[in-house]
């Protein structure tokens, strides 16, 4: 039988903050084009307790010559498809769940357990999609809360969940990645205060051994991040390791055999080159990617633990929310009832279409980074056209430039383009094209933050 209802709840960064009458996150556009996100606003979300969500960040419409670029805008594009199913925010059977990203993910599983036992949920059968640190959130409240008296909840689907952690939040913790409009630098400044630890909840789980240290007679030594010498070292805030530890020891590791409170499964990427460990070097700590070892963000051997069944999808972090093959496997499970459900990598019979996917949505001046085209399907030739505009504010862009992609070999479903960003704040616009010039959709767009 189909669900009636979902709650949709997303990750960090993903719902608005405001404070009094003040959107403190994202901000507004005309805060963050073509300029610092205003460190204000950093001190405001590293330190107030008045701090509410008032909903899920759909996107940042950013305006730009005449044209309207929505930034961030997977969210809003995950909302969108579940209503292709058939589910309304107006009518009730979608709701999103925003909320304090900032705080300790146990106080926002409270939170959210409490928004599960409201009335308007009783005698539905209700279904949970949950992306990124929205999974954890979600399994905290109903592994360690329990799920509410009366509620008929059918299914958990946890998209993209770093199940066992993800490297890349130490370079976030560091102040060494920027994340959507922070800098780097801004980054460790927001996340300083021990109140809100949720970033820290984000690194790998102790006994992970994804820090490393060279060795002259092994080759390498594995450090425990939760050590106080490591973590001393490192400057990090002991309040929130603290937080990450009691965290990672009272969520439950799915393993074989693992037990869950209702039906779960798991979408994980597994095309995008990933940061799947740090190296502590002379230089200090260094991220180790990989290739096609994850979406971007958390890698695959914790988004896809090996106690859950899990469709794997060649979507970036943020796109796998709304990923062709992504939402196949929902809709054979939210809706049986309907078409175009499918619940493992079986081949449709819909025409192979190419989406661009930023695999980071901001850089600092000068870093290299991925945006890669995707396929809803494996193909064995892609012959298309990036064009990338460089704006650096609202008088002056540079001349499009075009790169071609032509590629025949095996079977794939992702390919990777490596840009360079400039060494000054701008905006980077990408279009895609076919071979013969026809435009393959909205525009992408990657922000340069410093």
């Amino acid at each position: 039988m189909p669900i009636d209802t979902i709650v949709f709840v997303p990750g960090i960064c993903g719902s608005v903050l405001v404070d009094g009458e003040e959107t403190i996150w994202p901000g507004t556009p005309d805060q963050v084009l073509f300029k610092s996100y205003p460190d204000r606003l950093v001190n405001i979300l590293a330190t107030s307790t008045t701090i509410r969500a008032t909903d899920v960040l759909r996107s940042v419409p950013l305006k730009l010559f005449g044209q309207t670029i929505y930034h961030f805008s997977g969210y809003g594009q995950a909302l969108k498809s579940l209503e292709q199913m058939g589910y309304s925010e107006k009518r009730g059977s979608l709701v999103p769940f925003p909320y304090d990203w900032r705080q300790d993910i146990r106080e926002s599983a409270k939170t959210l357990h409490t928004r599960l036992s409201q009335p308007d949920l009783k005698g539905k059968r209700v279904a949970i999609v949950a992306h990124s640190m929205g999974g954890l959130l979600a399994r905290y409240a109903l592994e360690k809360i329990g799920i509410p008296a009366g509620l008929n909840l059918r299914l958990l689907a946890l998209l993209a969940t770093p199940h066992l952690g993800a490297p890349v939040a130490m370079q976030n913790v560091l102040g060494l990645r920027p994340e959507i409009f922070l800098s780097a630098k801004q980054c460790r400044a927001a996340l300083a205060n021990p109140a809100f630890p949720s970033a820290y909840q984000l690194l790998p789980r102790p006994g992970v051994p994804v820090l490393l240290a060279p060795d002259p007679d092994t080759g390498f030594n594995i450090l425990n991040l939760f050590d106080k010498a490591v973590y001393e070292k490192l400057k990090l805030v002991p309040g929130a390791v603290a937080a990450a530890e009691a965290f990672a020891g009272a969520l439950p590791f799915i393993g074989p055999g693992f037990r869950s409170p209702c039906p779960y499964l798991a979408i994980a990427g597994n095309a995008q080159k990933t940061v799947v460990a740090n190296y502590d070097l002379p230089k200090g700590i260094t991220a180790v990617d990989e290739e096609n070892s994850g979406d971007g963000t958390v890698p695959l051997w914790s988004a896809a633990p090996p106690g859950l069944p899990v469709r794997y999808v060649a979507a970036a972090h943020l796109d796998v929310c709304f990923d062709s093959e992504a939402m196949a496997m929902l809709r054979a499970v939210l809706r049986p009832d309907l078409p175009g459900g499918r619940l493992f990598a079986v081949n449709s019979a819909e025409a192979v279409t190419f989406s661009l996917q930023p695999v980071k949505e901001s850089v600092s001046p000068g870093e290299r980074f991925i945006v890669a085209v995707v396929a809803t399907e494996t193909v064995s030739s892609i012959h298309l056209v990036v064009e990338l505009t460089r704006v650096f504010d609202k008088t002056q862009k540079d001349a499009p430039e075009q790169v071609r992609l032509d590629y025949d070999g095996g079977p794939v479903r992702s390919i990777p383009l490596e840009f360079t960003a400039p060494e000054k704040r701008a905006v980077l616009l990408f279009q895609l094209f076919d071979k013969d010039g026809q435009n393959l959709g909205e525009p992408r767009s990657v922000l340069v933050v410093s």
